[in-house]
């Protein structure tokens, strides 16, 4: 993923929108009677990226398997 490739999130974010533009420009007839809607979510998806916020007021317990994985809260400074 190009987010935590050691690349900031505004240039992640530049080289997916070219990539995306690259896509719509390669596009020919098809486009004129694709459903709008449909070819959208389908860019959202394949081009979009979330980017993960922390929440460090959080606790939670992940079972995975054999493992438990515990994520604590980080501790006051107070």
């Amino acid at each position: 993923m190009i987010l935590f490739s050691r690349t900031d999130k505004h240039t992640a974010k530049a080289a997916k929108l070219k990539m995306l533009l690259a896509e719509i420009d390669s596009y020919d007839e098809y486009i004129l009677n694709a459903d709008v809607e449909k070819t959208v979510e389908y860019l959202r998806q394949k081009y979009g990226f979330e980017i993960p916020v922390l929440e460090f007021d959080k606790q939670e317990i992940v079972d995975e398997g054999e493992f438990k994985l515990l994520a604590w809260a980080r501790p006051s400074l107070n």
